[in-house]
């Protein structure tokens, strides 16, 4: 899937995780790092790394920045 799955999530995952940065900012440490991990094994998955890639790593294959970082 590669690319392709990078632009799919791109185009119609990430729009709606940027839409939801204001119900985010409210919540909690805890609850951000559970969206921010979901959000990395799902680009693993995506992009067919190992489960040991990091997420810095993962993150920089496929251009994207973390949530908190937009916060």
């Amino acid at each position: 899937m590669g690319l392709l799955g990078v632009e799919l999530y791109r185009s119609l995952v990430r729009p709606h995780l940027e839409h939801a940065v204001t119900v985010l900012a409210s919540a909690r440490a805890k609850d951000l790092e559970k969206v921010e991990q979901t959000q990395v094994q799902s680009l693993r998955r995506i992009i067919g790394a190992k489960a040991h890639s990091s997420s810095t790593a993962i993150k920089v294959i496929t251009g994207m920045i973390s949530q908190g970082a937009l916060l």
